[in-house]
């Protein structure tokens, strides 16, 4: 008899630690990430100034952090656009598109209507690194007026 009560002991602690279930630990909550900013400067030239206002409309782009910027120019009378120069594309008179990927400059050159046309403008490209150049006036080589 007392070999079955010792089964009995046995068998019904080892039932027990079986239905037990062990808790699983929760882990503490974590920070939500913040988002970075990005930001990039869009820079637009009317040439005249106060020939035109822009208005400028962003629309998002599925294609990461790029937006296209569409730069729109409302004339004053009298006045119509002739060129955009810059990083501009689907230019469709009085507005054009920009991929904005980085910070840009667009020109917009603003004529009177039924005028001559003026030069074309070439869009150029500086370094974000490009220094101002300074002359020291005391290592500067001197002007000379000698004829060849």
């Amino acid at each position: 008899m007392r070999p079955l009560i010792i089964s009995m002991v046995v068998i019904a602690s080892l039932a027990w630690t079986a239905c037990t279930v062990a808790q699983t630990p929760i882990p503490p909550p974590t920070d939500t990430p913040t988002p970075i900013t990005i930001t990039h400067e869009l820079e637009i030239i009317l040439d005249p100034v106060d020939a035109a206002i822009v208005l400028l409309n962003p629309k998002p782009s599925r294609e990461g952090v790029m937006f296209i910027a569409v730069p729109s120019v409302v004339p004053n009378k009298g006045w119509e656009v002739e060129q955009w120069a810059g990083p501009v594309h689907g230019e469709a008179g009085v507005s054009a598109k920009i991929n904005k990927t980085s910070s840009q400059t667009v020109l917009i050159r603003i004529v009177p209507t039924n005028a001559e046309p003026l030069a074309t403008v070439q869009a150029t490209t500086v370094p974000p690194t490009a220094a101002p150049v300074t002359i020291d006036p005391a290592t500067a080589p001197a002007p000379t007026n000698a004829p060849a």
